[in-house]
């Protein structure tokens, strides 16, 4: 799951990492059946939000699915006319039994405002907002763009999205097809205006994504997609499991000072699984990649004091980290699956 906000530059991500006890795999097995009539489900997906991990029931709607490392990620159930079904914590002790309703679509509230823009224009803002404004943007397309509804509110400058189904990305920059089902996607604007620059308050937008390894993988590849890796936040993120973040070419300030990261940063503990808990002394720092200001990123700390990390950089609570700058500018595009191993 990923809810963004830009403008003023804000990133909440879940996108919903060695030395120490060992890293145990997780391995979930179940059965998937229709809520209403019993009847198992076959050829519903199962898979690991954001990650490449996944797999499809079989003729009895069962499941086997296993992960390297346990990860925070939660399981995703997805079925074409279904709602899709998250369970945050899965259990690996017994089989689950998963239940599904049929999705009926609902009928949309009629709402009278203004909305003086065309679904070409609103298309445009969109895509921009949610795939990226970059170089790996250009290579990606939406291909059924036409199960999206887009509206402009005139009262309050507020743009949203919804889709009636899975949004289907081919990103042929990194060489991945990406299935996002979108549950949230706003913009505020500033005026009654399009314009994004300069004009934006914030953007947001929350979903679940599967991700498809699609291309032969070359070194031209490898090498995208590892530059789409370094500086993010799951770099960051696994950088920190690790405890080399200095190593990785990070930097930290704190109220405009150089600091080590022990000095802000505090290890509490790691239990069997390998998830590692951390506290922030600070509630604010600055994050530089590479010593780069075209790489800076801030850093803040709200509402619990502690958050923990599992081996591949998801984090949770993941509301309390917000991070801003160029991390936070960061779109589906230019996104690799949690399970994205540098090479």
């Amino acid at each position: 799951m990923i809810f963004k906000k830009t403008g003023v530059k804000n990133l909440l991500v879940l996108l919903f990492l060695a030395v120490g006890p060992p890293l145990i795999a997780q391995e979930i097995s179940g059965l998937v059946l229709d809520g209403k009539t019993g009847e198992a489900l076959v050829g519903a997906s199962v898979y690991f939000d954001g990650s490449s991990l996944g797999t499809t029931t079989g003729r009895e709607g069962r499941f086997h699915l296993k992960s390297p490392y346990k990860t925070h990620a939660p399981l995703i159930v997805s079925f074409l006319g279904y709602k899709s079904v998250r369970i945050a914590k899965p259990s690996q002790e017994e089989e689950l039994n998963i239940t599904m309703e049929e999705y009926a679509q609902p009928i949309p509230e009629i709402i009278l405002t203004s909305d003086p823009f065309t679904r070409k224009q609103k298309l445009a803002v969109f895509t921009k907002e949610f795939l990226g404004d970059d170089r790996a943007a250009r290579h990606c397309s939406i291909l059924n763009e036409e199960v999206l509804s887009l509206s402009f509110n005139s009262y309050n400058n507020t743009f949203t999205a919804t889709a009636r189904a899975p949004l289907f990305i081919v990103n042929s920059y990194l060489g991945y097809v990406v299935h996002f089902d979108l549950r949230e996607f706003s913009i505020l604007f500033r005026t009654k205006r399009l314009k994004r620059t300069d004009n934006i308050i914030y953007t947001r937008y929350a979903g679940f994504s599967r991700f498809e390894d699609v291309s032969e993988v070359g070194t031209r590849l490898l090498k995208r997609r590892r530059k789409a890796y370094l500086g993010s936040p799951m770099h960051f993120m696994r950088s920190l499991w690790r405890g080399d973040l200095v190593e990785q070419g990070f930097s930290l300030k704190y109220d405009g000072e150089s600091i080590v990261p022990a000095q802000i940063i505090q290890r509490l503990d790691q239990d069997s699984t390998g998830f590692k808990s951390f506290a922030f002394k600070k509630k604010n720092l600055t994050v530089y990649y590479l010593n780069r200001s075209s790489f800076r990123s801030s850093l803040r700390l709200e509402g619990s004091a502690s958050f923990s990390i599992d081996r591949y950089g998801n984090y949770t609570p993941y509301k309390n980290l917000i991070f801003s700058g160029y991390m936070a500018d960061l779109r589906i595009a230019d996104m690799v699956p949690i399970n994205y191993q540098p090479r």
